[in-house]
């Protein structure tokens, strides 16, 4: 499995996210030295959520924009909730002068903007098609690794040259327990066989 993908305890993920937020009124606020407090905070903050790591973080004037891995473990809503609030109290009390601007103390916009980064969505958008075309073509119902009865591949590293009945996919070359013989296919259960891995 490439170095890309995070383990939890029962899945493994690659949940990226680029995030923008800004201040109230789209006001100004970030100059000087508030710009690389902000900048502190952040990483700060996200370093107290378990693996929640920053991967690029740009601060403008009136927006913030953060490229963000977050475990699936974590709502983007609920870190978000976390991040404008602690980092709001933090601003208020280390810059007093923001609390006259923003009367009640709200310095955020409501909401934010969240767009996801990962694996490329057009390598995506072919395996599903492809998924189509093939249980067509083998006349079985399409699964999440284009399974059915035709196509059933057991992962093996177990299985050593020579004990057991194992064939290589056509595609990836991963060794696989051979329940059905079927010559010349693709396992797609392999990352590299999706053209996702190397």
């Amino acid at each position: 499995m490439t170095s890309r993908f995070r383990k939890l305890s029962q899945s493994l993920y690659e949940c990226k996210y680029h995030i923008v937020f800004c201040p109230k009124y789209r006001y100004r606020i970030f100059k000087d030295a508030i710009v690389e407090y902000v900048r502190q905070e952040v990483y700060q903050l996200c370093k107290q959520k378990e693996q929640v790591v920053v991967l690029e973080l740009n601060v403008q004037p009136d927006h913030v924009h953060l490229v963000v891995e977050i475990p699936p473990k974590y709502a983007v809503s609920e870190f978000m909730g976390y991040l404008k609030g602690k980092l709001a109290i933090r601003l208020f009390q280390q810059y007093e002068s923001l609390a006259k601007r923003y009367w009640g103390r709200h310095l955020w916009a409501r909401g934010y903007c969240v767009s996801t980064v990962g694996l490329d969505e057009e390598k995506i958008r072919k395996y599903v098609q492809w998924q189509e075309k093939h249980s067509r073509r083998n006349g079985s119902k399409a699964t999440a690794y284009g399974g059915g009865s035709l196509l059933e591949w057991r992962y093996t590293s177990i299985y050593r040259e020579g004990e057991g009945k194992t064939t290589d996919c056509a595609t990836c070359g991963t060794r696989w327990r051979r329940i059905w013989w079927t010559p010349g296919r693709a396992c797609t259960r392999s990352l590299r066989c999706w053209g996702i891995a190397a």
